[in-house]
């Protein structure tokens, strides 16, 4: 029986030296062959890694080849943040890079964000007991131009040296905007704009107070209006259980009123980031888990003061968890959940939804993993397909750790009708092929040993010989991008 571990708080710690640079990092584990189909890479093992480290993923510019960048956070005596690409074919490349090295304490969280032609990643920690120390606390970052050597800036993204329950960042045209939690923790804090000094002069920014407690803060910026959101948990208190929820705000240029994601308040609380996302070409959705006590349903909410259900999607997901969400391209959005224990081995589940994040497509599940526990997701999908980070148990029965990657492709809906067809008569069985209700054109399979492949229309039609013998009859549909999706009809007397 797992337990699932709350998030905590940084605090003192080991006093050591600071190493900033591309260094590898002893302990972790060696590139493993790549996954595809959902198979599984190992990126890191060993000491230092928690069951709450949260691993983040972004994207790195077409001049380092578009690969994903993953990083991560370690504890122990050693204290670091540390990073690893993985090729557009899902394959581990190089080593492991340090960003940071030795810090007293970190925050289990990292958060990227790209910005003035360079890879940011933010974090909050204590970096040495001194009281001399400028990095006590403050939000930090770090920069790279090419996601392996990295430059810890001089200067900080918070005023505030609390937190430990929310960390992100996102770039607005040059400038960058980091949400954190303070002391007080009612609230989630904000801060625009990187100073030069460490911690920062300027003020901190807060969303809307409510009862209880803040955690699992993230942004978001709409493409289209430049607006700016932030989106939290709120564990309501006793005396206000009404107050829980998962709750979005604007918060740039102008403050809105907080309204809570419609089913939130009745859902399991979430285990890490909230899966805020902006959508290519503008629009920002939230999704979450709904139901109490077991999870039933993903919801993919798109952002605003209505929380009508006209304004979200869902996906059934019995026991879905820890979900997270990526855009992707033409305005669709990727999302990613693990499910609680069952079995000897854990699987992500995947889906995408349409180009008006209006509808959501099959969903598409990965190979086992190495045990029966996922801790954290994290996705990105910006290039078609999906890239699926995880920190998870390295194998059943041990307290060791890793963080592993996979790919996985969209989801095919495939129907054949008629059904069925007649041993005497044969007939016509039209083939129709979509994706989270659009037309796939280019969609392949073969029978009787013909190629066929779909239209303009998302079909193609199959000619049952009379006299074919009967029975079931399997149809393979492939299609570059996605998961292959079988299909059937029958061939009766």
């Amino acid at each position: 029986m797992h337990v699932r571990h709350r998030t905590r708080r940084f605090g003192a710690g080991v006093l050591a030296s600071v190493v900033v640079g591309s260094l590898a990092v002893l302990g972790l584990a060696a590139p493993a062959q790549a996954g595809s189909g959902g198979a599984w890479s190992t990126l890191a093992t060993g000491s230092g890694l928690w069951n709450i480290t949260q691993p983040d993923v972004v994207q790195l510019p077409s001049a380092q080849g578009s690969r994903l960048l993953v990083g991560w956070s370690t504890e122990g005596t050693s204290q670091g943040v540390y990073t690893r690409q993985v090729s557009t074919s899902g394959k581990p490349v190089g080593g492991t890079s340090t960003v940071v090295k030795g810090w007293a304490s970190l925050d289990q969280r990292v958060a990227f964000a790209r910005s003035n032609g360079k890879v940011v990643v933010a974090l909050q920690g204590i970096r040495t007991t001194s009281p001399a120390e400028k990095y006590q606390g403050a939000v930090a970052y770090a920069t790279s131009t090419n996601g392996s050597s990295w430059s810890l800036a001089p200067g900080g993204l918070s005023r505030s040296e609390a937190g430990g329950y929310a960390l992100d960042v996102v770039d607005v045209k040059g400038t960058l905007v980091s949400a954190f939690t303070q002391s007080s923790d009612d609230r989630l804090s904000y801060h625009v704009g990187a100073d030069t000094v460490m911690p920062s002069t300027s003020a901190d920014r807060t969303t809307t107070a409510h009862s209880g407690n803040a955690y699992e803060g993230a942004l978001a910026r709409d493409a289209r209006t430049g607006e700016v959101w932030a989106a939290w948990y709120q564990l309501g208190s006793s005396s206000k259980p009404s107050d829980t929820g998962i709750w979005v705000q604007r918060v740039l240029p102008t403050a809105s009123k907080a309204v809570r994601a419609p089913g939130s308040g009745t859902a399991l609380q979430p285990d890490q980031r909230v899966a805020l996302v902006a959508r290519s070409g503008g629009g920002v959705v939230l999704a979450y888990t709904v139901g109490y006590p077991t999870t039933r349903y993903v919801r993919v909410w798109r952002v605003g003061s209505s929380t009508s259900s006209k304004t979200y999607t869902q996906v059934k997901a019995t026991d879905a968890r820890d979900v997270s969400a990526s855009a992707g391209p033409g305005g669709r959005v990727w999302v990613a959940w693990a499910t609680a224990y069952s079995g000897s081995k854990a699987v992500v589940h995947a889906v995408r939804s349409n180009t008006a994040a209006t509808r959501l497509g099959a969903v598409v599940a990965s190979k086992p993993v190495h045990s029966s526990t996922i801790w954290k997701t994290a996705i990105e999908g910006s290039r078609g397909v999906a890239d699926v980070v995880v920190t998870a148990d390295v194998k059943n029965g041990s307290s060791a750790i890793g963080i592993y990657h996979t790919q996985l492709g969209a989801g095919l809906t495939v129907k054949t009708g008629p059904s069925s067809v007649r041993k005497a008569k044969g007939g016509t069985v039209t083939v129709t092929v979509t994706d989270a209700g659009a037309k796939v054109k280019g969609a392949t399979f073969t029978y009787k040993g013909r190629k066929y492949t779909t239209g303009s229309h998302g079909t193609a039609k199959v000619k049952v010989a009379k006299g074919t013998s009967k029975g079931t009859k399997t149809l393979t549909v492939k299609k570059s991008g996605y998961v292959s999706k079988k299909a059937t009809f029958k061939v009766r007397s």
